[in-house]
């Protein structure tokens, strides 16, 4: 029975991040690359959102974690190969939360700087890690 709401608990907090990653992506591309300093009302846009992903995205991915490895020792699947392969992209999408933060928070500061490559393509590298974990969470392959 605890299983089972380790997996709601877990399966909500993905939902949750995945959300809050994806609108830390779409903010870094409205303040990626400006010359000129945010307005006002995009500055309060910017805050918003970085109070959102302190509040929200970051507990979401603490929750994530914690309810992940929880599950893992119920399950017993230390040593499954798919939960390893899994471990890959989850890591990608926590280094990549990250740098999203931390990217947002400087060009709040001082606008004018590029995305690196990886952040340029956030929105997808998302994508494509949330469908390569939930087809290894769902169908165990190895």
């Amino acid at each position: 029975m605890t299983y089972i709401y380790l997996k709601a608990i877990h399966v909500m907090a993905v939902i949750a991040l995945i959300g809050g990653m994806l609108v830390l992506a779409f903010a870094l591309t409205l303040v990626a690359g400006r010359r000129d300093a945010l307005s006002e009302g995009e500055a309060r846009f910017v805050a918003r959102i970085q109070h959102w992903d302190r509040m929200v995205t970051v507990p979401a991915l603490g929750l994530v974690w914690a309810a992940g490895i929880s599950m893992a020792i119920i399950g017993q699947w230390y040593w499954a190969p798919w939960l390893w392969i899994k471990l890959v992209p989850v890591l990608v999408l926590s280094a990549l939360h990250g740098m999203e933060a931390g990217m947002l928070r400087r060009l709040a500061q001082e606008p004018g700087g590029e995305l690196p490559g990886m952040l340029r393509q956030s929105a997808p590298i998302i994508f494509a890690c949330f469908v390569l974990i939930a087809l290894l969470a769902v169908v165990k392959p190895f």
